[in-house]
């Protein structure tokens, strides 16, 4: 027959590794909620930078209309 203290220990040996387990669950999930943050913030900046792009080729293009008038 067991011993009840050995049965208490592999009681709360489980709950620990479920306490564990959750926890790192819970990390993971709000890791992957700021790597989709991240992502969205990255989409904006590049957006941005490519209409800055265009901006300046235009300006650039309109600049080399003008020295070839002249």
């Amino acid at each position: 027959m067991m011993d009840n203290g050995l049965i208490l220990q592999g009681i709360v040996f489980i709950g620990g590794l479920l306490g564990i387990w959750i926890n790192l669950t819970s990390k993971v999930k709000e890791l992957e909620i700021r790597v989709q943050q991240m992502e969205g913030s990255n989409k904006q900046i590049i957006d941005k930078l490519d209409q800055i792009f265009i901006i300046t080729t235009n300006i650039r293009i309109d600049l080399q209309n003008k020295q070839d008038r002249i």
